[in-house]
């Protein structure tokens, strides 16, 4: 059912060119929390989340931005 679901929805991802660079952001914030707590920083557990959130949402917002873009391009053209 899973593989179902990630196949049934390639095309749809394939439409957000940011996503690839959220992800690898995520995975940044993430390590260098990770890092943190490796050298016995306190940070706070919500913090990874919330950024993580935050970095979803602006590649998100980016993405759908430059959606609407070609979709107003194209209807020019």
């Amino acid at each position: 059912m899973v593989r179902q679901f990630t196949i049934g929805n390639i095309t749809r991802i394939k439409n957000y060119i940011y996503l690839k660079n959220c992800a690898m952001y995520s995975i940044l914030c993430l390590g260098t929390v990770m890092t943190f707590h490796a050298f016995h920083f306190h940070i706070p557990d919500y913090v990874s989340p919330v950024i993580t959130i935050l970095v979803i949402g602006y590649f998100m917002y980016k993405s759908w931005n430059k959606i609407k873009e070609d979709k107003a391009l194209s209807v020019i053209s």
